[in-house]
């Protein structure tokens, strides 16, 4: 299919931007709990950001793309995949659909360690609370 090649496309630049050192320093942080490259959140957001632009897709392959990152093993990938939410789709779906799709996230554990729980929650939730508003966190 055209989006997982895509996907693996963004995967392999990520991977490219890695560095050993901050690859072990996070994976001695999380305990081994998830794999890294070792990407700075700001280089991800840059690499995403240039990919998006160099690729012509609709929302809801963009959105497939975001949630095939998150079936990805290392953190920068599953990472890649909430900026893409945050950056480009919370604002151009309804929420409920949103929400329901997220469930499928930790109905399926690709969403398990911390870390991961934790960018998601401060840079998708909280940011889909501050587009739609407290009715959408009830």
């Amino acid at each position: 299919m055209e989006i997982e090649r895509l996907v693996d496309n963004l995967c392999l630049r990520l991977a490219f931007l890695g560095s050993q050192e901050k690859k072990d320093w996070w994976e001695n942080y999380m305990k081994g709990a998830i794999g890294f490259y070792g990407v700075p959140m700001s280089q991800i957001r840059g690499e995403l950001k240039n990919w998006v632009e160099e690729h012509t897709m609709s929302d809801s392959d963009l959105l497939e793309m975001s949630f095939l990152l998150f079936e990805k093993d290392i953190a920068e990938e599953k990472l890649a995949g909430i900026l893409t939410l945050q950056l480009f789709l919370l604002e151009r779906f309804e929420f409920l659909y949103l929400l329901e799709r997220f469930n499928d996230l930790f109905e399926n554990q690709l969403i398990f360690d911390w870390n991961t729980c934790d960018w998601f929650c401060v840079r998708v939730l909280r940011r889909l609370i501050e587009i739609h508003g407290s009715s959408c966190a009830e």
